[in-house]
């Protein structure tokens, strides 16, 4: 084989592995974007929580000493097994994906008449309020939209299931028992008398 005839087999292998190192052929990695935040607050920020769910509604406040109550029920704590981490939850979700950046028919998704309407009122007279409205198909995700704000958004199921559960079974310590006013027949007023020297 001729000196020439190896250089030109040596030339054409080095740009073989230089083609096959670079493979320009490769389509570019595709880049993930993150989805999008729904909304996010600060939880030192948020001062109160109301939701509403199919007509029923429940609120919870900070009292003045910083610790949660029922708003309507002063000094009645929400039971700390289910309350614990509900301020963080409230923070803001990650959503699925932004599905449309302008909502042209409301009622399409349930957004006209939503089956969950969450404030959460803020430090320095700020609210958020956020519509949960029908869930996908699927039943996977709910559509969600911030009132004021034309965005579309896909909301994972189980954060607004979490929030209209305490609606449903609102989370009353073990030692709170509500009664309907209508099942009492009687009340007993009983005076005891303190004996002995004080």
């Amino acid at each position: 084989m001729s000196l020439r005839t190896t250089i030109f087999l040596i030339a054409v292998g080095i740009a073989v592995g230089i083609v096959a190192y670079i493979n320009p052929f490769q389509s570019p990695p595709e880049v993930k974007k993150d989805a999008p935040w729904f909304y996010q607050v600060a939880e030192d920020d948020i001062l109160a929580i109301s939701v509403r769910h199919r007509g029923q509604q429940v609120s919870f406040e900070r009292d003045e000493e910083d610790f949660w109550q029922f708003e309507n029920l002063p000094g009645v704590a929400p039971t700390h097994r289910r309350w614990g981490g509900m301020v963080l939850i409230l923070t803001g979700p990650n959503t699925r994906r932004l599905l449309q950046q302008e909502v042209k028919s409301p009622a399409q998704y349930g957004l006209d008449d939503p089956d969950t309407v969450v404030n959460v009122t803020l430090r320095n007279g700020r609210t958020v309020e956020v519509n949960l409205a029908d869930k996908t198909t699927d039943g996977t995700n709910h559509y969600g939209q911030i009132a004021g704000f034309p965005d579309l958004f896909l909301i994972t199921a189980g954060w607004g299931d979490v929030l209209t559960r305490l609606v449903t079974e609102p989370p009353f310590p073990e030692w709170f028992v509500t009664r309907n006013y209508d099942d009492i027949i009687e009340l007993s007023i009983i005076r005891t008398t303190h004996h002995g020297g004080d």
